[in-house]
């Protein structure tokens, strides 16, 4: 049989055995170092408090009294504060709003409320204080008989009693504390998600590059910006999303390594050493097989680089690059270009745009935002009138026929309409007697032609190819044509001869062969009528050298327009024609192109004006003949005032 005193040990000492294992258990598993975690928590007022109750619930624990249960506050107060102290160790939002509620239970258990949720059972008792003061009453200040123990005694009542208060007063304290704290934690939160992407705007702002080899991408957090000259545009006009981006990605920085890629050995998957490819970029980060896969950073020659998140060697996901200009994108890529979120700055900090980023949006904003800037440049600039000749080819003699052997009769058509319409341009700047130099002869359909109608002028075909010298050759001789020479060799070769010339001609003079050309005419006060081609190479990553005076992002190169962004109106100038170079000249993606093209030889003019004195105009081949269809005139100053008398001949 048990009896009282055993009754009473059991009330107490089964229950500091439950909050021991209660206490020591989660404390030594979340926290590992007991010893550190207490010093430290001591430091914290709210977790100061909560070791003071659990303290303090020794004294409850240690209770006889069994028709009380006061021992069983102390267990819900010891398991309180342990949850407490975890709470301020993870400190976390929605953990805070939980012990909050768990607090305002335990006060109106201890307070009195009969209908606390956190009391299992014995529904009668009304609390700490009111047990305290009930027990005293009762018993008149002395220990019950019934559970009599030989520490139990008036003092150890009054004591008990006075314990209870301060208990109290700690516990409302702490039930304050943790409702402030979870209302400030959760409003810096809110605070932290609204000021989050202004803040990184505004380091962006302030030091562009200053945090790039610290930066490390985190999904959601980074504000973007839009990738101006960052990567190429998309093809104008491209129905097929997949294959304009493949055709994007052929020019990108990220795809210049690809081909080297391919044929690098399956290495271990995670983080390598700093691995150096042929083109002399770098990259550092992780990898799966022989992919860029993880987080990375790649860093160019030319002082690009790119820090952040790569998927099978695509730039996808969170990131930042730094154009070798000084142009700064963070944000979301997919498939190596700017998708979703970004904050874009451009290196003099003229141009900034924050929000979504899709890549048809990106590429027609920049060349909107381009043209607002320029537009009155280009418009400004004096139009070449489209001179009228009319020529039977049929009566020509067949070698002089640029739609000789081809099969595919519109392609024919429109080989024959842009020799016609370039010859037009070029007889009307034509002075009796001058010399014509065509450079890119191919096999010399243009300049051929104009020898031909101009017989008291000589023409001399450049090219490099000895294949197109050989049929350039081969032609001339079967048309009998005597004013008409070949002269294989690149733009430089023929300036080392110091030969003389009046007019240069060029048909589809292509990238920065054009600004060659241009810069040779200059040295020789020449008069200039030619058609560019691959206007992206003037903002191309490499370096496409092609003569005396250009260089690696020469453009812009006039004062004009120095301070606007070229690169996407460079891109947007390659319009890509459907099979067999037919293409609708109405349509909304050519008008776009075109207006890009006059951008660019906008720029060409401008720079001859400002350097050499010379007086420009921009025409169009026949509409519809070319993609590539917009004419520089350039006329030296003295030769422009004054109109050429031209010689056309039409046999």
């Amino acid at each position: 049989m048990v009896t009282s005193a055993q009754q009473a040990t059991l009330h107490f000492v089964l229950p500091c055995l439950a909050v021991l294992c209660a206490c020591v258990v989660p404390v030594v598993l979340a926290w590992g170092n007991l010893r550190e975690e207490l010093t430290a928590a001591a430091r914290r007022p709210l977790a100061l408090l909560s070791l003071a109750i659990i303290l303090l619930s020794s004294v409850f624990l240690l209770s006889n009294y069994s028709i009380s249960n006061l021992y069983l506050f102390a267990i819900y107060c010891v398991i309180l504060s342990i949850g407490t102290l975890c709470a301020d160790k993870l400190n976390r939002p929605r953990v805070w709003w939980v012990m909050t509620a768990w607090h305002c239970f335990n006060l109106l258990n201890l307070l009195g409320g009969s209908a606390s949720l956190l009391q299992p059972y014995r529904a009668d008792t009304q609390g700490l204080l009111p047990t305290i003061f009930q027990i005293s009453d009762k018993f008149g200040g002395t220990c019950p008989t019934v559970y009599e123990v030989d520490w139990c005694n008036d003092a150890w009542i009054t004591f008990q009693l006075i314990v209870a208060f301060i208990y109290v007063v700690l516990h409302i304290v702490s039930f304050f504390l943790v409702g402030l704290k979870a209302l400030d934690i959760n409003v810096q939160h809110v605070r932290q998600e609204l000021n989050e992407s202004s803040e990184a705007q505004r380091q962006s702002l302030e030091e562009p590059t200053s945090d790039l080899q610290e930066y490390q991408p985190h999904a959601k957090k980074e504000v973007l910006q839009e990738a101006v000259e960052m990567s190429p545009p998309l093809a104008v006009q491209r129905k097929d999303a997949e294959a304009a981006l493949e055709e994007v990605m052929a020019d990108s920085y990220f795809a210049r390594e690809l081909e080297e890629l391919r044929c690098l050995a399956s290495g271990p998957e995670g983080e390598r050493p700093l691995f150096t490819f042929k083109s002399g970029a770098t990259y550092k980060g992780q990898w799966k097989g022989n992919q860029r896969h993880g987080i990375g950073r790649q860093e160019w020659p030319d002082g690009a680089a790119f820090t952040g998140e790569w998927r099978n060697n695509y730039a996808e996901g969170h990131g930042q690059f730094v154009h070798a200009d000084g142009d700064v994108f963070i944000g979301q890529w997919r498939k190596s270009a700017a998708e979703g979120l970004g904050l874009y700055v451009h290196k003099h900090g003229l141009t900034t745009y924050r929000g979504q980023w899709v890549q048809a949006e990106q590429r027609q904003a920049a060349l909107d935002r381009n043209w607002a800037e320029v537009s009155q440049l280009v418009e400004a600039v004096p139009r070449a009138p489209r001179p009228a000749l009319a020529i039977c080819w049929e009566e020509l003699p067949k070698a002089l026929d640029p739609a000789e052997g081809e099969l595919d009769q519109g392609r024919a058509q429109r080989k024959r309409r842009q020799v016609e319409s370039l010859a037009a341009y070029a007889l009307a700047m034509l002075d009796p007697g001058a010399m014509v130099v065509e450079f890119g002869a191919g096999s010399g359909h243009l300049g051929l032609l104009v020898a031909y109608l101009a017989p008291s002028s000589h023409v001399i075909l450049v090219e490099a190819k000895e294949y197109s010298c050989k049929v350039a050759r081969a032609r001339v001789e079967n048309t009998g044509i005597g004013n008409c020479g070949v002269f294989q060799g690149t733009v430089d070769e023929f300036a080392g001869t110091g030969q003389d010339f009046g007019l240069a001609l060029g048909l589809h003079t292509c990238g920065l062969l054009a600004d060659a050309v241009l810069r040779l005419a200059q040295s020789r006060q020449a008069a200039v009528c030619l058609v560019p081609c691959c206007y992206g190479q003037v903002s191309s990553k490499e370096n496409h050298h092609r003569g005396q005076g250009t260089e690696l992002h020469m453009h812009p190169c006039s004062q004009a327009m120095a301070e606007v962004s070229f690169a996407w109106c460079a891109k947007a100038a390659d319009f890509t024609p459907g099979k067999g170079g037919a293409f609708d000249a109405e349509s909304p993606g050519f008008q776009t192109a075109l207006r890009c093209m006059q951008v660019v030889d906008t720029d060409r003019l401008l720079f001859a004006q400002e350097r050499s004195g010379y007086k420009g105009e921009l025409g169009l081949l026949d509409p519809g003949c070319s993609p590539k269809c917009s004419v520089i005139c350039l006329r030296p100053q003295e030769a422009a005032a004054r109109e050429p008398a031209a010689e056309q001949k039409v046999r």
